[in-house]
């Protein structure tokens, strides 16, 4: 143990006790929704509501394993497929879009979201389309592009507060400051 002092210092101790606390809790929490999940689509009633579990045990695996992540979404936009369920579809795409992204496979990732976007647009689906045009301005920012990355993120913050969905208005918002402090135009990147 070390000392300060000559007197014992637990604070090392204490500090690695939080750190093991703090850093599993949100692991387990995670794993613990996803069981539920799994769980609810285990027992689900209707095709659709099967589907809208999937896509989103497949998001809970985006991060921690996007190749899981893919398979299900790919699994989801089948199933979307045969029971013509057209926002499953979107939502399956933009899913897909968002595994690849993770997996380090921008074009591919832009080509379902671009899916999702029409599918959104034909189905006039405002959520998702703001959703897909977020996700199209953020392969244009990777890319350093950031005339497009922001044109399309516009488009989706547009759209979000015609919905006013204040989530999207926020990640819009976020990604758009993210943008112009990049292109070090600081008084809009204060603005967004």
């Amino acid at each position: 143990m070390l000392t300060t002092h000559g007197k014992p210092s637990y604070l090392p101790a204490l500090l690695l006790w939080l750190l093991i606390v703090f850093f599993r809790c949100p692991v387990f929490s995670q794993q613990q929704t996803t069981d539920i999940l799994y769980m609810l689509y285990a027992k689900a009633n209707s095709d659709t509501q099967r589907i809208n579990l999937l896509l989103k045990i497949a998001g809970s695996h985006r991060f921690s394993e996007p190749d899981s992540c893919l398979y299900l979404a790919g699994k989801a936009l089948l199933e979307s497929r045969s029971q013509k369920y057209r926002q499953g579809e979107g939502y399956a795409l933009h899913t897909l879009g968002a595994a690849q992204d993770m997996l380090g496979n921008y074009d591919s990732a832009l080509y379902y979201f671009r899916s999702s976007l029409d599918v959104f647009e034909k189905e006039k689906i405002k959520k998702g389309k703001a959703a897909a045009l977020l996700s199209i301005g953020g392969y244009y920012y990777y890319k350093s592009d950031f005339i497009q990355a922001a044109d399309y993120m516009l488009q989706s913050l547009r759209i979000a507060e015609e919905i006013n969905d204040k989530e999207s208005m926020a990640s819009a918002c976020n990604n758009l400051g993210a943008v112009y402090t990049d292109k070090k135009d600081y008084t809009n990147a204060l603005f967004y």
